[in-house]
C-alpha cells in the first residue's frame, strides 16, 4: 500500500542486483522465480491464482479444450488483485487481439524490449477487470485448440515500478523490475504447462498522446503477449 517506498525499494534493489546478476539466463531465472515466488507468497495474489473458492483445481493445460479461457480467466483475477494492491491503478485489453493499427503513431519511448510506436487502434478506458475487449473470442479460442498461438494486448494504468524501470534503463541497464509480467507470465506458465511458450513485451505509453518527444511522460504500460 506504500506506493512511493515500493518504487524506492524498487530501483534500489534491482540497481544490486544488476551488479550480482550478471549473466542473461540467470536474470531470465530471476525474474521467472520471482514471478513464482509472488504467487506464492502474496496472499491476494495466491488467493486470485487458485480461483474463487480459494482452492486451485486441476487446469485444462497446452492446448486442450478450455485451456485458454480458463487460463486468461485466471490472469484477470490476478489483474484485479493487482489494482486492489495498488500495483496498478487499473487495466484494460486493447480493443480485441489484433495488432495495433500501424497508422495509430503516438509517443516513443524504448525498453529493452522494444521501441513503442504505436497506440491501440482504439483507446479503451483504463478499467479494473473484465474481458473489455473480447479476448478470447470464439476465433481465438479454435485456432489455440487447433494448436494455433494466441495473442493479445494489455494496457496498464499507473504501474507502481514504471519510474524506477525507466531510471534504471536510463542508467543503461537490460536488467529492470517487471513485477506484473513476471507474475502473470508466472501463472500463465503454471497453469497451461510446459509445453506452452509463454512471452511478452512492454511499451511505454503518453495516454496524453503528444507528438513531441520532449513532453513524452510515460504513465502507462503496453503489454504484448504471445502464446504458443
Amino acid at each position: 500500500n506504500d506506493r512511493l517506498n515500493f518504487k524506492v525499494d524498487a530501483y534500489c534493489s534491482w540497481k544490486s542486483y544488476n551488479q550480482v546478476i550478471q549473466s542473461k539466463s540467470d536474470r531470465i531465472q530471476f525474474r521467472e522465480a520471482l514471478g513464482r515466488k509472488a504467487l506464492r507468497t502474496i496472499p491476494t495474489l495466491a488467493r486470485a491464482a487458485a480461483g474463487e473458492e480459494g482452492t486451485a483445481s486441476e487446469p485444462a493445460r497446452g492446448h486442450s479444450a478450455g485451456s485458454l479461457t480458463k487460463a486468461v480467466a485466471g490472469a484477470e483475477r490476478l489483474l484485479g488483485a493487482m489494482v486492489e494492491g495498488k500495483f496498478i491503478a487499473g487495466w484494460a485489453y486493447t480493443g480485441d487481439s489484433a495488432p495495433p493499427e500501424e497508422s495509430d503513431v503516438v509517443c516513443v519511448e524504448r525498453t529493452s524490449n522494444g521501441v513503442c510506436s504505436r497506440k491501440p487502434s482504439t483507446a479503451p478506458g483504463v478499467a479494473t477487470g473484465g474481458s473489455l475487449g473480447g479476448f478470447p473470442d470464439a476465433v481465438d479460442i479454435e485456432s489455440w485448440e487447433d494448436g494455433g498461438p494466441a495473442r493479445f494486448y494489455l494496457l496498464l494504468d499507473d504501474e507502481v515500478s514504471i519510474q524506477s524501470s525507466i531510471l534504471l534503463q536510463e542508467e543503461w541497464t537490460r536488467f529492470y523490475p517487471q513485477h506484473v509480467g513476471s507474475v502473470l507470465q508466472a501463472y500463465l506458465q503454471e497453469t497451461l504447462g510446459s509445453s506452452v511458450s509463454v512471452r511478452w513485451e512492454e511499451y511505454y505509453m503518453d495516454p496524453r498522446r503528444s507528438s513531441d518527444p520532449d513532453l513524452f511522460d510515460p504513465r502507462q504500460v503496453l503489454m504484448e503477449w504471445q502464446l504458443e
